[in-house]
């Protein structure tokens, strides 16, 4: 029985079968008689390759029959193409495990453990020059001023502070205040701006380290007090200058402070200069009263106009030391003209200024703004032809005498 090869699927089946009993393609007019066939049985077998296979083609070639080409473009590439896609695909898979492993196993190594293991984490660190790192939260722990006083001549001059802290790489920010924006003000960026004449502090915070700088603005109606020992009143006529004593002995029976002034309508212990020539045996005050410091002797000495007089102080005893007071006043006796200012300042033992309330015994005469002292009437109606500022802090009481006196008639 003759057979036939199927064009399709290569198989060869019984030329009385109407179609391909394999793929159920039908039997074509054109279709190839299978070579060899009268050697095989009746049936029919599956051709690798179909028509074209090298058996076939060579059983055909035998046969006499020629080769038969089918033509390029009747070959379909949809099996190869398919192959390709999902060979890529599986290749872009495994290149994306590798890379999340990847990343996964950086993490890992970067935090020192596994992630999400409960572990306490560290602080963000910060790395200063030298290449040690610090915590983020780094105290300031000292401020140094590069000019700790700073004097301008001319308003609206300015200058900007210059200080380094300690340590370089702190964490905490540089503040600015002004003790007083009348005389200079301060940007938060250390700009120092004169504004009228006068002193102010300007405080510079850094955590808890602290710096002051002194600004000096020596220009418009602040004045240099006069000389305290000049004369400020004159003479009266016939007036002679006398002390209570040309000798006195304090001793531990009478260790107690001495007046040595003489009570005078016209003149009062405030308006005499007084001084002594050994102020490490005693002291004398403005008002004439002398304290004992040391064993030993010394004098005394007032001054009025063209007058002096004198006093022999003998201590015969190791007085207590005298405490010595926290604050230092800048001024205790100062004669000024109406119209003219001065600044009154309390300093703690660093020279630092400190914040203290002025007040004048008598209103009227002086006008006050925190340190500043301005004379706005003349105090020649008042008792003494003076008045008192008076400052108290921690319990002790800082005074200055201030004189104000009208000023000279232009020529």
């Amino acid at each position: 029985m003759s057979k036939v090869i199927c064009d399709v699927c290569g198989t060869t089946y019984p030329e009385t079968a109407a179609q391909c009993p394999i793929c159920g393609s039908a039997k074509k007019s054109t279709a190839q008689t299978a070579a060899g066939d009268h050697d095989q049985a009746s049936g029919y077998a599956y051709v690798k390759g179909g028509r074209f296979s090298k058996s076939n083609v060579r059983k055909r070639n035998k046969k006499g029959q020629e080769l038969e080409r089918r033509p390029a473009g009747d070959r379909s590439p949809k099996k190869d193409n398919a192959n390709a896609v999902l060979i890529a695909i599986v290749i872009l898979l495994v290149i994306a495990i590798i890379a999340v492993l990847g990343y996964m196993g950086i993490r890992v190594f970067l935090s020192g453990g596994p992630a999400g293991n409960g572990s306490q984490t560290t602080k963000p660190t910060i790395s200063d020059p030298t290449g040690s790192s610090t915590p983020t939260d780094l105290s300031c722990t000292n401020i140094t001023l590069t000019r700790p006083e700073i004097e301008f001549t001319a308003e609206g001059q300015a200058q900007l502070l210059s200080c380094t802290v300690t340590p370089t790489n702190t964490t905490d920010k540089l503040e600015f205040s002004s003790s007083d924006p009348s005389v200079a003000t301060v940007t938060d960026k250390g700009l120092v701006t004169a504004v009228g004449g006068g002193q102010a502090t300007i405080t510079i915070t850094c955590g808890q380290a602290q710096a002051q700088c002194q600004i000096i603005c020596s220009f418009g109606n602040v004045t240099e007090p006069t000389d305290p020992s000049e004369p400020t009143v004159s003479v009266p006529v016939g007036y002679e200058l006398k002390l209570k004593y040309k000798e006195f002995t304090m001793s531990k029976t009478y260790p107690n402070p001495v007046s040595v002034y003489v009570s005078n309508p016209s003149v009062k212990a405030t308006d005499i200069t007084w001084t002594v020539d050994d102020p490490t045996i005693a002291t004398v005050s403005e008002k004439g009263v002398v304290t004992a410091v040391g064993k030993g002797w010394t004098t005394v000495r007032a001054t009025f106009g063209e007058q002096t007089a004198s006093c022999q102080v003998v201590v015969a005893f190791d007085p207590e030391p005298v405490k010595e007071a926290k604050y230092k006043i800048s001024h205790t006796d100062v004669t000024i003209k109406v119209g003219e200012s001065f600044n009154l300042r309390l300093s703690d033992s660093d020279g630092v200024n400190v914040k203290v309330e002025w007040v004048a015994s008598v209103e009227g005469y002086v006008e006050i703004k925190e340190r500043n002292i301005k004379g706005i009437k003349a105090t020649a109606d008042v008792a003494g032809k003076c008045i008192t500022i008076t400052g108290t802090i921690d319990g002790e009481t800082y005074k200055c005498t201030v004189r104000v006196v009208e000023p000279a008639p232009a020529e």
